[in-house]
C-alpha cells in the first residue's frame, strides 16, 4: 500500500505543476480500491457508434455472423464486437463498411478490392498472388 500511496503522491505533484494526469490518478485509485477490496463506481458505458444499428440490421437480413461480416468487409473478424464495446471505427472504414454492405446486397458477395482498399501491405500481396497465378 505504501508504494501506491507514493505513486499517488507523485502523480498529484506532477498534476500540481501542470501535468495532465487526472486519468492516471483515477486509475491508481481504482487499482488501490481493487487491492483493498473496496467497491468503486463503474465508469459509464460508451455509447455504440450509429453504424452498429445498420450492421445489426444487415446481419439479421442476411442471417450472417459477426465474424463473417467483419472478415468480409474489412478483414478484421472482431470488427462488430469492438464496435459493440464502444470502439469507434475510423472514418475510412465507415465508408468501406457501407460500400461492402451495398455490394453484398446487389451481388451477394463482398468486394475483395474494397476489403483491401487502403491496406498497402495486403493489397500488394493480392496483386502479387494474382500475377503469380497468371
Amino acid at each position: 500500500m505504501i508504494e501506491i500511496e507514493l505513486r499517488l503522491e507523485c502523480l498529484r505533484l506532477a498534476n500540481a505543476v501542470g501535468g495532465h494526469h487526472e486519468h492516471v490518478i483515477e486509475r491508481a485509485k481504482a487499482y488501490e480500491a481493487y487491492l483493498t477490496g473496496e467497491k468503486t463506481e463503474q465508469a459509464p458505458a460508451k455509447e455504440p457508434h450509429p453504424i452498429l444499428a445498420e450492421i445489426k440490421e444487415f446481419l439479421a437480413e442476411f442471417k450472417m455472423g459477426k465474424m463473417a461480416f467483419g472478415l468480409g468487409t474489412t478483414g478484421f473478424a472482431s470488427l462488430v464486437s469492438r464496435i459493440e464495446k464502444g470502439t469507434r471505427p475510423y472514418e475510412r472504414n465507415l465508408g468501406r463498411i457501407r460500400a461492402q454492405m451495398a455490394t453484398y446486397r446487389n451481388h451477394g458477395t463482398f468486394s475483395e478490392t474494397l476489403r483491401n482498399a487502403g491496406d498497402k501491405r495486403r493489397g500488394r500481396h493480392i496483386v502479387a498472388s494474382r500475377m503469380a497465378a497468371e
